[in-house]
This record gives C-alpha cells, sequence and structure tokens, in this order.
C-alpha cells in the first residue's frame, strides 16, 4: 500500500510492522521492497515483530535507531526535511510512537499502546495501532480459540477499537490508517459502527 507521501510495507500483527511517512522509515518488521541504503529507521519498540528484519535493514545500509540507545522520550531526530519527536506509549515494554513534521504538516505513527493519552496538532496522516475489538476477542477466549492469559495481555497493552474510538473523537485528523491489527480486529466491525473510516492507501 503506498501513496505519494505514506507506504505500508505491513500492517499486520503477525507478519510484523513497516512502513515508511514522507522517507522516514518506522518499525524494521517487514521488508521494503525500495532501496534502504543511506535511510533511517526509527524502531518503536525491541518486540520481534517490529524489528524482525531489522539486520537486514543495517546490512543493505539503513541507519537503525533503536529505543533507550539512540532515543527517549521527547527525543527529537531530523531526517532530512522532517522533524521526528519519539513519544512513550503505554504498552507492556518501553514502546514509542512518532510525532513527523514536515514544514507545517504532522502526522503520527502510534501502535501497540493501550490508549494515547496526549493531545497532537491537527494531523494531515495518522497511522494507528488497533489490534482487536471487545466482542471477538473475548468471544475468542470463551471458546478457546486462544489463551484467557493472552487475551488479557492484548487486553492490557494493546489499543481496543472500542478506545480508539474515544481518541479519534478527540484528536483532529484528516486521513486515518488503521496499522498493526490482527485475528481479533473484525474490519467489517470497525467500518460499520461509526467510529472507523480511514484511507485505503493503493
Amino acid at each position: 500500500m503506498s501513496s505519494n507521501e505514506i507506504r505500508i510495507y505491513s500492517s499486520s500483527s503477525e507478519k510484523g510492522s513497516s512502513c515508511e511517512i514522507w522517507g522516514v522509515l518506522l518499525d524494521a518488521g517487514a521488508l521494503p521492497r525500495t532501496s534502504l541504503f543511506g535511510r533511517t529507521c526509527l524502531v518503536s519498540h525491541m518486540h520481534g515483530d517490529h524489528i524482525r528484519k531489522a539486520r537486514e535493514f543495517e546490512f543493505r545500509g539503513c541507519r537503525v535507531l533503536y529505543p533507550g540507545k539512540d532515543f527517549e522520550h521527547k527525543s527529537v531526530i531530523k531526517v532530512g526535511d522532517v522533524l521526528v519527536k519519539a513519544i512513550l506509549l503505554m504498552h507492556d515494554i518501553d514502546c514509542y510512537g512518532f510525532l513527523l513534521r514536515k514544514g507545517s504538516e504532522y502526522a503520527l505513527y502510534a501502535v501497540d499502546t493501550y490508549d494515547i493519552p496526549y493531545q497532537f496538532p491537527r494531523l494531515k496522516w495518522l497511522l494507528l495501532g488497533v489490534d482487536y475489538d471487545e466482542y471477538t476477542l473475548w468471544n475468542s477466549a470463551l471458546n478457546h480459540e486462544l489463551p484467557l492469559s493472552l487475551a488479557e495481555r492484548i487486553s492490557n497493552s494493546h489499543m481496543s477499537l472500542e478506545r480508539a474510538k474515544r481518541f479519534l473523537a478527540r484528536q483532529e485528523h484528516e486521513n486515518l490508517v488503521i496499522m498493526h491489527y490482527g485475528q481479533w480486529l473484525n474490519l467489517e466491525l470497525a467500518r460499520t459502527t461509526g467510529g472507523l473510516l480511514w484511507t485505503e492507501i493503493k
């Protein structure tokens, strides 16, 4: 999935997360089909689905920046003509979202977080991780399709459809792209319950 401004290389939690906004690579869970030489990738956190291809990124000449080592909360990194601010999120390990500014425009990348307790300027692009909806997750646990302990972990450290709607109601944005969703998010429900209308990036 791509546009002139963003490219989604993988938006599935099973396949790993990787995208770029205004030329800045975010997460290294999947390998882009473009050249990586001389480029910069920021990793949101150190779970495998976000760093699965990090060594290959580095082997291909990409500078990979890791949380805790290369940046922390409120660090600002300049990548070309884009300023990137790291923002601590709410996960089961240290995990960062990225607020990008190019000229007068803003974009936000935030995946693997229980909620987002911040207010941002109007966003041209919002790439938001929505991992599950309450009905699908707990019905799957009830039917023994996933362990109860896993359902509890997902619920306590990831964004639900219901919390996403509340965040979107208070955050101005122009274009929404749902990222990092898995089998416990009913996409049709997300589309039809009046809360999530998102851009299909072709």
